[in-house]
C-alpha cells in the first residue's frame, strides 16, 4: 500500500512530464495486483 500512496505523490510532483509516464506503468501494475487480491477476496480464496 505503500508503494500506492507513494506513486501517487510522485504523479502529483511530476505533473506535465515525460516521467509522470513511467509512474503510470507503475500505478497499473499496481492496480492490477490489487485487483487480483480484490476478486481472489471475493471468493474466499486468500490464505
Amino acid at each position: 500500500m505503500a508503494v500506492f500512496a507513494g506513486a501517487w505523490v510522485g504523479f502529483a510532483f511530476l505533473s506535465d512530464t515525460w516521467w509522470q509516464l513511467l509512474i503510470a506503468v507503475l500505478l497499473a501494475v499496481v492496480f492490477a495486483q490489487l485487483a487480483f487480491v480484490g476478486h481472489d477476496a471475493g471468493h474466499k480464496q486468500i490464505s
